[in-house]
């Protein structure tokens, strides 16, 4: 009976261990090899005004594992703009979910949107959605401001400058 080699043996579980982390971070970087991808959305009233008070959401349809479900409907959709238009709804590299899932888009006084959609994995999708106001309503007019040319001042006439004035100061 010889004398055992740890050293030989200690090399051969560093070496063992290396190849299981390598191989580990290698699958970990390819799952996640897309960073984030999603569903964007940009919401406006018929006449093209941003709509305040909308909520969009989504709900699986047809069959789902529960995990494909979890995780969509644990997400939300996040505001993008400051103007009430732009949301967004972002999935993880690793996060692949299967099968169709319901947009609904719904605010007061509009109708609510409704459309089918999917996940393409790594790949992001853009919708533009138009609501319309429930019968009844009247869209309001986006107003564009009216940019009014500076005054110039009028030739030949002197030109005065204001004067602070305090309520101590008497005449």
């Amino acid at each position: 009976m010889g004398i055992p080699n740890f050293q030989g043996l200690r090399l051969a579980r560093a070496i063992a261990g290396a190849t299981i982390v390598l191989t580990l971070a290698a699958s970990k970087t390819l799952a996640q090899s897309c960073g984030q991808y999603g569903l964007f959305l940009n919401v406006l009233d018929e006449v093209g005004n941003p709509v305040h008070g909308v909520y969009p959401r989504l709900t699986p349809t047809g069959e789902h594992t529960p995990q494909d479900s979890l995780i969509v409907t644990s997400k939300q959709f996040e505001r993008t703009t400051e103007d009430y238009r732009g949301f967004q709804f972002l999935l993880e590299g690793n996060e692949q979910p299967k099968g169709t899932y319901t947009l609904y888009v719904t605010a007061a006084d509009y109708l609510p949107f409704e459309r089918e959609i999917a996940f393409p994995y790594c790949r992001n999708q853009r919708i533009d959605i138009r609501l319309r106001l429930q019968s009844g309503k009247k869209p309001v007019l986006r107003k564009k401001p009216v940019k009014r040319p500076a005054k110039k001042p009028a030739a030949n006439v002197p030109q005065t400058k204001a004067l602070p004035f305090a309520a101590d100061n008497a005449l």
